[in-house]
């Protein structure tokens, strides 16, 4: 799971996080508290239940109040998934994604980055080499709402369909995430 560093309120600066988790029937209950990270990986759980999460940010002044709930049920992915679009300057965007777990005895030799140009219309903008699980777009302009997908690539020759679109606008503010 991932998620965006929540906005800047005059407060102080975010630590870390506190993720809880529980199954369909059971209660939330604290999984892990992680540092100033935006990411985390649940394993060893089991195939085809459900499972909820919530966040929550800290810091100095103590604890956020939760986030919304986000749910996943554990399977084989055909596809790149959680793709993230982060605005990280007033000229560039950062993805990230998640490979897929089932590759059909291929190794993935790269993803293929493409722009959503109209409705389900996409154009590649850039790729990558190797496993690497992210991207950085640079030479956008600010203000405008970028969308993405990426697809894996195999060694056999052929390609994954496209992950969800993940879009961002880059701002005059837009800065990396800070990390402790």
């Amino acid at each position: 799971m991932s998620w965006k560093e929540p906005s800047p309120n005059n407060g102080p600066a975010i630590t870390g996080y506190k993720i809880e988790s529980k199954t369909t029937t059971g209660e939330y209950t604290v999984l892990t508290t992680i540092g100033n990270i935006t990411s985390y990986t649940h394993t060893g759980l089991t195939t085809g239940s459900q499972y909820s999460y919530r966040t929550y940010a800290i810091n100095s002044a103590g604890t956020s109040v939760v986030s919304n709930v986000a749910t996943a049920k554990p399977g084989h992915t055909l596809i790149p998934t959680n793709l993230i679009a982060d605005d990280i300057s007033p000229t560039s965007i950062l993805l990230t994604w998640n490979p897929p777990s089932q590759t059909f005895g291929g190794s993935i030799t790269g993803y293929i980055i493409s722009k959503r140009f109209a409705a389900d219309v996409y154009d590649q903008v850039g790729e990558t080499n190797g496993p690497q699980t992210s991207y950085t777009v640079t030479g956008l302009h600010t203000g405008e709402t970028y969308t993405y997908v990426v697809k894996a690539r195999y060694n056999i020759g052929t390609n994954s369909d496209n992950s969800s679109p993940a879009s961002a606008t880059p701002t005059a503010s837009s800065a990396p995430p800070s990390k402790l």
